[in-house]
């Protein structure tokens, strides 16, 4: 492609680029195909939850960028035949992904319609429950859909799918430039291959970042060099693994394979064996791990000279892990002289804000002239920024003070308006902004925490009050502790290996997690929280599962209101720190175990996020409380009279919320038709509201053991 068939920005990187040595040039041949369109087909709420998650800008657009140097996917998001066949008209996409919901017959319909049009285009579908895997394999033909995935509320399984069909596009050409390693999986369960791929790719860049981090040379080559981490191939097959294995002999770095799968047209109970010697008859130190859910099969995987890991294991993902960190061999924003002394560093945005002030003009012309700083921001998901800084040129500029106030007015102004209503990193100055939910804590944001920030958004992003005139919504100052605290704690305290253990129940683990110490960051970042708070909290579990369509796990996790009115400041960040401990230890308590074996998962697929929430309300007499709270639902599964199941119901009660969760006697109505009684007048009468639950204020002191009402009090309503 010449320089004039580019656009503008793409000219200022090829004329910079073209004079780079010969090396650079094979890091550009690399990955020529790339997802750039992407059809999204699903509800409202479930394409949020993709593609809106903070995580996801953090995995997708992040990660992607810095793969593919330049170029971004777009995601289309629909969810109606019309809108399918108005997108289809309109551009050519390189990757569909349905996301398969209530209506079972909707996946084959758009799949039918893609693959009548656009019979080349890869259509992938994206399960939210490993229940449905046997019926969409008898259901739905393999013609219709190329690839099935299991989505159990971690968002990196969406990478993982662009990912794979990636890899699977560009392993030829790219390993023909002779730098390039390939994993081969061979697995043929949706719901294991899905769990497996996303740790792959995860612990896959974790290992690529490290090594360009000793790379000596500018930022440009260490994104180029992020284009040669290996590629993973899936097999689900014999003949399938032994055609990629032969074809990558020569390039092949690890193997991970099943031991049952189909060899011959027919099930092989030891066709992962056969596998296993064939390649090490042509590679002796080939790394290989054999997983398998019979455990006889460890001998021979030891006998083999191989890693076995048992498929019921409870640490599963993280033997995983452990096992690909071991044989399997970008970051913070350097500011530098323009002799490449290193002057500055910066770890995020805010910081790199800061900076930018600071440098001298010198290190500013440096890095503007070598496009420095729309790389980093796009390796950093600020995607929208990089994109207007990207064309610019140091020598559109009249002085150097000019380029300088430039890049702090772009970087402020879009700073301001892109946090209104998303998830933000923490700061003091937005955890006081109730237009934002600050995260405290990196990692997935689990089902409840993922709502919050989906109502959030609506809430900063349609004008409410032309739908309900006179009324002012919006949200209590909420804070977000990722899953990945969740991880640190238990790691960092050493309750892994004994909580994950089956014969546990003797353990008394909301004891146990009491002894244990938060990150030294996140209890800083508390310390901020609860001095600008001085209301009530709620501490809210989060789940990966939670809020879930066909396993919400209401009333499993366990959440904490606090009054948060101790003089002592200590007092009060020990109960919101303990808080936080009895929710994760929630995860593990016998009715959440039975529950989570009960829909078929393993324990160690649960994690847990934490919604900490001002409690809205006032205090009257020393009991705090709201005037009314309660449950609203869009659908009305026990419609009544002229009702329609799509025009939802609620139920609602004086004082706090658990009154209601907690099945009491409160008053339920449709909104659409609120004059009309849901139940007879007699009903009405007896199931009338009598107590209610509030915050007692004349508690400074908490035991938290006591559960989810220690710090509240039920009083009568007539109070």
């Amino acid at each position: 492609m010449s320089p004039e068939e580019k656009t503008q920005g793409q000219q200022l990187l090829y004329h910079f680029l073209q004079n780079q040595n010969a090396e650079r040039d094979v890091y550009h041949d690399l990955m020529p195909f790339k997802v750039k369109e992407i059809l999204l087909i699903a509800t409202l709420y479930d394409a949020f939850s993709i593609e809106r998650e903070g995580r996801f800008v953090d995995e997708i657009f992040g990660e992607f960028h810095q793969l593919n140097l330049i170029s971004l996917p777009r995601i289309t998001g629909v969810s109606t035949e019309k809108e399918v066949h108005e997108q289809l008209a309109k551009r050519q996409f390189d990757l569909v992904i349905i996301i398969a919901g209530v209506d079972k017959t909707k996946p084959k319909l758009f799949s039918s319609i893609i693959k009548r049009s656009h019979p080349m285009t890869p259509v992938y579908l994206l399960l939210n429950n490993n229940k449905d895997i046997k019926y969409y394999s008898e259901n739905l033909p393999s013609r219709l859909i190329n690839k099935s995935f299991v989505w159990n509320g971690d968002s990196s399984i969406f990478l993982a799918m662009v990912k794979h069909l990636e890899d699977n596009v560009n392993v030829e050409n790219d390993t023909a430039t002779g730098i390039i390693k390939v994993v081969l999986l061979v697995e043929d369960s949706e719901k294991y291959y899905s769990r497996y791929l996303p740790v792959l790719y995860h612990v896959i860049l974790e290992q690529t970042r490290r090594v360009i981090t000793e790379v000596k040379s500018d930022e440009l080559y260490k994104v180029l060099r992020l284009r040669a981490r290996p590629r993973v191939i899936l097999a689900s097959n014999y003949e399938d693994a032994v055609q990629i294995a032969q074809k990558y002999e020569p390039h092949l770095l690890a193997l991970i394979t099943d031991v049952k799968f189909m060899r011959n047209g027919k099930m092989d109970k030891e066709a992962g064996f056969a596998l296993t010697k064939l390649l090490r008859s042509k590679n002796e130190n080939l790394p290989i791990i054999i997983q398998s859910s019979d455990k006889n099969n460890r001998q021979v995987a030891e006998e083999l000279k191989t890693t076995f890991i048992d498929k019921n294991s409870q640490n599963l993902l993280q033997e995983i892990k452990f096992f690909l960190r071991n044989y399997l061999g970008f970051g913070k924003f350097i500011f530098r002289t323009s002799t490449g002394n290193e002057i500055a560093v910066a770890t995020n945005l805010d910081e790199f804000l800061a900076l930018i002030e600071k440098v001298p003009a010198e290190s500013l012309k440096y890095h503007g002239e070598k496009n420095h700083f729309s790389l980093w921001l796009m390796a950093q998901g600020e995607i929208k920024i990089a994109k207007v800084i990207q064309p610019i040129l140091v020598t559109d500029f009249s002085s150097d003070v000019e380029f300088r106030d430039y890049l702090l007015y772009v970087l402020n102004n879009y700073r301001n308006e892109s946090k209104k209503g998303r998830l933000v990193q923490f700061s003091e100055t937005d955890l006081m902004d109730e237009k934002n939910v600050v995260n405290l804590a990196s990692g997935n944001l689990g089902g409840k925490g993922r709502g919050t920030v989906f109502i959030n958004t609506l809430l900063y992003n349609i004008n409410f009050r032309r739908l309900v005139k006179g009324i002012k919504i919006r949200m209590p100052i909420t804070a977000i502790i990722g899953t990945d605290e969740f991880d640190l704690f238990l790691e960092n305290n050493g309750f892994s290996e004994l909580i994950y253990q089956k014969d546990n129940n003797e353990i008394d683990v909301r004891t146990l997690f009491l002894t244990g110490s938060l990150s030294d960051s996140l209890i800083e970042r508390l310390k901020v929280f609860l001095k600008n708070i001085t209301k009530p909290i709620a501490v809210r579990s989060s789940s990966l599962f939670e809020d879930s369509l066909m396993q919400p796990f209401a009333g499993v996790f366990e959440t904490f209101l606090l009054p948060n009115n101790a003089e002592d400041f200590d007092v009060r960040l020990k109960q919101l720190c303990d808080a936080i401990k009895l929710v994760y230890a929630s995860i593990f308590s016998k009715v959440s175990r039975d529950y989570i074996e009960a829909v078929n998962y393993k324990i160690d697929e649960e994690k847990m996020a934490v919604v900490i929430q001002e409690v809205v309300g006032s205090e009257h007499d020393g009991y705090f409380y709201p005037h009314i709270s309660g449950v609203a639902q869009s659908y009305n599964f026990y419609p009544v009279s002229h009702m329609k199941p799509e025009e939802g119901f609620a139920v609602a009660a004086l004082g706090l919320g658990q009154y209601v969760v907690d099945g009491e006697k409160a008053f339920r109505f449709s909104p659409v038709y609120p004059k009309t009684d849901m139940v007879s007048p007699k009903t009405l009468i007896k199931d009338s509201q009598t107590e209610f639950f509030a915050v007692d204020m004349n508690k400074k002191s908490v035991n938290l053991l006591e559960g989810e009402t220690a710090g509240l009090a039920k009083l009568p309503i007539d109070i």
